[in-house]
């Protein structure tokens, strides 16, 4: 069966979903994600997808809304994130980004 580019790219997302979704819900299970979020008034200004696990905090993904971008809530949020795990006793911030 021939694919369109948009065919192909549809059913890799899919594929791409459907694997966070199950390695989200495992981990889930194990309590090692960390989901944080910054929000004003109940809108979500910027959010953070770390994994928790053996006294590290490994950040995999953030984002934030761009209407706030001059506010940096991605950057507000990310020391946030730091000063809590900090107080929970974490002894690494990762950003999984190289050494």
């Amino acid at each position: 069966m021939d694919f369109t580019y948009n065919d192909k790219s549809r059913q890799l997302l899919d594929q791409i979903r459907a694997f966070m979704q199950d390695v989200l819900e495992t981990m889930s299970r194990q309590n090692t994600v960390d989901l944080q979020f910054l929000k004003v008034n109940d809108r979500v200004l910027a959010f953070e997808l770390c994994f928790d696990y053996a006294g590290r905090l490994f950040s995999y993904s953030g984002s934030f809304d761009r209407d706030f971008q001059k506010e940096s809530p991605g950057t507000v949020l990310t020391a946030e994130v730091i000063r809590s795990a900090c107080v929970r006793g974490h002894v690494e911030y990762d950003l999984l980004r190289g050494d």
